[in-house]
């Protein structure tokens, strides 16, 4: 844990330079369903945050018994496509620049602080959100499953309040300047 509080220290205040990323599918079965560039949230399998000033930062889901979390690492600079399920993402309006503030949201379902489920960026006065989340594919209407295995961004966090989720969004907000630990 006490690397994971640095590399997220370590990311506010820097400056995104570009974001890079893979689209995951939503279809289940052999059948690739892409969410249509309209929809409130992208749905990725990685994510890299490219900086100007330091080693690029890798996104990524980890698993903690039946719920996951958000994690972070400086990039090996890989390809990101670790699977027949994503193809590149367009994410050129995502925004660039300095992140102002870094938010992250502990699960605080079962009462007591959990795994790092949600991350707000403000870069240059606009926010983001990236949520440990997945669209569950069914024969009925999709459901939106948080603390699941693939990241919801959004570009207006709001967005997030006001989907219908399969389990409630509960969480605890830590702001993380220098020297705040995420996890205790």
């Amino acid at each position: 844990m006490r690397a994971q509080n640095s590399l997220w220290s370590e990311l506010s205040g820097s400056h995104i330079a570009r974001w890079v990323g893979t689209d995951f599918t939503v279809g289940d079965g052999d059948e690739l369903v892409f969410l249509d560039r309209s929809s409130p949230f992208r749905q990725l399998e990685a994510v890299r945050l490219e900086r100007e000033d330091g080693p690029s930062f890798d996104l990524g889901i980890y698993q903690n018994d039946d719920t996951f979390g958000l994690s972070i690492k400086h990039s090996d600079a890989g390809p990101l496509l670790p699977s027949h399920w994503a193809r590149v993402a367009d994410l050129s309006d995502l925004p660039v620049g300095r992140i102002d503030r870094l938010e992250v949201h502990l699960d605080n379902r079962d009462g007591a602080e959990g795994d790092l489920i949600e991350v707000q960026l403000a870069i240059d006065n606009r926010m983001v959100l990236i949520a440990a989340a997945e669209v569950e594919a069914s024969r009925e209407l999709p459901m939106l499953a948080w603390g699941d295995e693939s990241l919801f961004v959004f570009t207006n966090p709001a967005t997030a309040d006001e989907l219908t989720w399969k389990t409630p969004r509960l969480y605890t907000v830590r702001d993380v300047r220098d020297g705040v630990n995420v996890f205790p």
